[in-house]
């Protein structure tokens, strides 16, 4: 049975935590792990971001820093830059909406996050927008 698309993205948000804070996982053992009993189609949406994002990271990374000048990605919250990077990527790479990747983003954050990090998440994404139209 098709999850729904926010759904696949906590998945990827599950993945990409463990990647960060497990340094023995890998990303194929998580996949692998995530996606037995998932859908086909499912599991290459989340496929394609997990490894997208994990290929891009130091680009994906150095934008979060550009855009968040007073507040630097190892300071931030690690789900809130976790959720940013999927959003980042969806946008940047994938040419998702960028109002459908900020909203699923702020809604993550909202599950996952501080209580002010949809603020937060949303304010930085906002500019990752505003630059995608410059």
């Amino acid at each position: 049975m098709k999850k729904s698309l926010r759904y696949l993205r906590e998945i990827i948000l599950k993945i990409l935590y463990e990647l960060e804070i497990n340094k023995m996982s890998t990303l194929g053992s998580l996949l692998e792990r995530y996606g037995e009993h998932m859908h086909e189609e499912d599991l290459e949406f989340i496929k394609v971001r997990a490894e997208g994002i994990v290929e891009n990271k130091v680009s994906i990374e150095k934008l979060l820093d550009e855009l968040s000048v007073e507040w630097p990605t190892e300071r931030m919250v690690l789900t809130d830059k976790l959720i940013m990077e999927i959003a980042i990527f969806e946008i940047n790479f994938l040419g998702l909406s960028p109002s459908i990747a900020i909203n699923e983003a702020v809604e993550l954050s909202k599950l996952y996050g501080t209580e002010k990090s949809y603020k937060f998440v949303n304010g930085i994404l906002s500019k990752v927008a505003s630059s995608k139209k410059s």
